[in-house]
């Protein structure tokens, strides 16, 4: 089992000697577990339904789509997501609805917009009645379990809501600095190992939720992965991976040349592929307990990484695509769904819970998902909606936000009166990297729109918020990790 600190190094996969299980007794476990999720779902007659299969829910932060290999990267970056895809569906259109961890993970885990959840600001919580996914778990009898390494997607917020444990690590090393090794992503697998023991012999299922800093920054990756996708001659500012030098490039302290630009798109990938290790481990573990096969599987990310594709480096503040693309690669328990299909649809992290709730029957929340089941969509591919608009908006008290589907993205930048300042419009038939800006004013549809969406967010907008100041032990945290405006 690889527990090397981040920056070590971790040894490749067939050194590990725990994939060495005995093969009768995972195939008699698997068994068991199908048997048992099968006979959860006689007692309905919805056609999705999956019973009580084992749930594993795992985010890699910061992971832009077009770094995934099986999406078309000209890298192997990630051979064990890529497995996992060839198992399931996976679905090359997937958009955060917001370009920053705080109010994307909320959204993953109740279904819901950022704007209706109200989670959008530093040292805010979920609104009263939001419904957490763990929650739901919980009242028809799972054991939940979640290991999360960035902070504002933890406990803090009101996401540990529903779990049995919760493992938030960055805030577990908050006055202990070299604990910040353990946030990382080799630490991840020794922790499932643990609770998988732990529950081995409950009847109960188990949801475990893991929260991967990788590949967000710092790029900072062991010396054989980074030697995979870096020129050991680079010696530029960025050769570090911290995201301080990152971070000042975007404020135009540090001049970023192509050679800079490659670099750090290598670290990013080695960081990836870091993360992408450790999942690869987790759904080892999951195999070697028998609980791969039955389980149903999700792996995606809170939102992209811009990495200079339009002259900068980042995430947050922008709503073009490379900070909102991000995989979404589901797999249902054996024998219940399509494998290795890659589906064209529009669709959100948000879709996640409302697709569990359909597949094991649950009852749904008081207040509406924004997210759509996936489930009959995954079943019969004929039934994509090639209409859906998502909605977007960015890290600030008064945001741009947006619209975005197949064919187009409307983004627009609000003023203190919380009217339309500034358009832009993108055609992804004539200009699928959005560099022509195709709005003019007087374009009355596209005006309307605008209009339209700027009413919504009105109807939603809170101009005080509940933000407190950030206190001195997790401004010390935010800045450890590298970053205060995530």
């Amino acid at each position: 089992m690889r527990e090397a600190s981040h920056g070590s190094e971790v040894p490749p996969p067939a050194e590990t000697s725990r994939r060495r299980s005995d093969p009768s007794a995972k195939r008699a476990r698997a068994a068991a577990c199908v048997a048992a999720c099968l006979l959860a779902a006689c007692g309905s007659s919805h056609e999705n339904n999956l019973g009580r299969p084992p749930i594993l829910l795992v985010v890699l932060d910061a992971l832009h789509a077009e770094h995934v290999s099986h999406l078309g990267y000209h890298r192997e970056t990630t051979p064990n997501l890529d497995r996992l895809a060839a198992l399931g569906v996976s679905f090359e259109r997937a958009f955060a609805p917001a370009p920053y961890t705080l109010a994307s993970i909320p959204s993953l885990l109740t279904g819901r917009l950022p704007d209706h959840h109200g989670l959008v600001r530093p040292n805010e919580s979920l609104r009263d009645g939001e419904v957490l996914l763990a929650e739901s778990l919980a009242e028809v009898g799972y054991r939940n379990f979640a290991v999360v390494a960035n902070p504002n997607g933890g406990a803090e917020h009101g996401i540990d809501r529903g779990f049995e444990r919760f493992l938030d690590l960055a805030v577990d090393a908050l006055d202990d600095p070299e604990a910040m090794e353990r946030i990382f992503a080799p630490n991840f697998p020794p922790l499932v190992a643990e609770w998988l023991r732990e529950v081995a012999e409950s009847e109960a299922p188990t949801f475990v939720y893991l929260h991967l800093l990788e590949p967000h920054s710092p790029y900072q990756p062991p010396p054989h992965l980074r030697a995979l996708y870096v020129d050991p001659a680079y010696t530029g500012p960025f050769a570090g991976g911290d995201t301080q030098t990152l971070i000042d490039s975007v404020h135009g302290k540090i001049e970023v040349t192509p050679e800079d630009v490659e670099a750090v798109r290598g670290l990013y990938d080695a960081t990836l592929r870091l993360g992408d290790q450790a999942l690869g481990d987790v759904l080892d573990l999951f195999d070697e307990a028998g609980l791969l096969d039955p389980a149903l599987v999700v792996v995606t990310s809170d939102h992209g990484e811009a990495l200079w594709q339009r002259g900068r480096w980042g995430h947050n503040d922008e709503l073009y695509d490379e900070m909102l693309h991000v995989p979404l690669v589901i797999k249902l328990p054996l024998g219940a769904g399509p494998v290795g299909e890659r589906r064209q649809s529009l669709v959100s992290p948000m879709d996640v819970f409302p697709s569990i709730a359909e597949w094991l029957d649950l009852k749904a929340p008081k207040k509406p998902f924004d997210g759509v089941s996936l489930a009959a969509g995954i079943r019969d591919r004929s039934l994509q909606d090639a209409v859906r608009t998502l909605r977007l908006r960015t890290n600030a008290r008064l945001p741009s936000i947006g619209e975005r589907t197949l064919r187009d993205k409307l983004i627009v930048e609000l003023g203190q009166n919380v009217a339309p300042i500034g358009i832009e419009y993108y055609d992804f038939h004539r200009d699928p990297g959005e560099r022509a800006n195709r709005y003019a004013p007087g374009q009355m549809a596209l005006d309307r729109r605008a209009s339209d969406l700027a009413a919504w967010f009105r109807e939603h907008y809170d101009p005080e918020g509940s933000a407190r100041p950030v206190d001195a032990r997790r401004a010390r945290l935010l800045s450890n990790l590298g970053y205060t405006g995530d």
